[in-house]
């Protein structure tokens, strides 16, 4: 005759929370609770470190566009006409070299539907590099000059960049001119296809057109 072991007799049960003596079943709790309270921070720095940054989550919206394409930003609308490269700068009877070269956008600009200003434009290079409108001559409409819906002007804008800085420059233009005004807003970016041959600098000193009224 073939006896069976009860198994409660022939091994030990296991301890669980269920069964444990008092002091060790709430020992049992505190791990179990460190370890939810673990696992809950954890989670939450993933979350975190997959969201993006204030910067990127409130970025200006960029309409895009090429030269001779008018691009709509909402307020305005902008539309890059031409691009010189020259080495000197001429205003006036003043001529300004510089190390690098200097960039002229013509671009005719328009509000759509109130009155608006333009101060904000920066060309950007292919590694992000941005480089704001010189200082050197006045240039008046971004200096705050109201655009009228419906009445578009034609101005030139002068940049001075590293001749380095040439191939796949864009230029952008905005309402504002500080960036944390600009969070959230649409900006204009037209690619002006320049790239680092020698065709494209003038050797004569490039001179910019006086505001016209269109």
């Amino acid at each position: 005759m073939t006896l069976s072991q009860d198994p409660a007799v022939g091994s030990p049960s296991p301890i669980t929370p269920g069964n444990a003596p008092g002091r060790l079943r709430r020992g049992l709790r505190k791990v179990g609770g460190a370890v939810l309270v673990v696992a809950t921070v954890a989670a939450g720095y993933g979350i975190t470190k997959q969201m993006p940054d204030t910067d990127t989550r409130e970025r200006p919206f960029l309409r895009h566009g090429t030269v001779g394409q008018t691009v709509d930003a909402r307020t305005f609308e902008v539309t890059v006409e031409e691009v010189r490269v020259a080495a000197v700068l001429g205003s006036g009877k003043a001529r300004f070299a510089t190390q690098g070269v200097w960039v002229i956008v013509r671009v005719r600009l328009a509000a759509v539907t109130k009155e608006t200003s333009i101060r904000y434009a920066a060309l950007y290079d292919s590694a992000g590099r941005s480089y704001l409108a010189t200082d050197q001559v006045t240039q008046s409409v971004l200096e705050g000059r109201q655009l009228q819906p419906g009445i578009p002007i034609r101005f030139d804008v002068a940049f001075e960049v590293p001749s380095s800085a040439l191939d796949g420059l864009s230029v952008r233009f905005a309402e504002k001119a500080d960036f944390a005004r600009q969070r959230m807003q649409a900006m204009a970016q037209v690619d002006l296809g320049t790239t680092g041959e020698a065709r494209w600098l003038d050797p004569a000193p490039a001179t910019l057109a006086p505001v016209e009224v269109l």
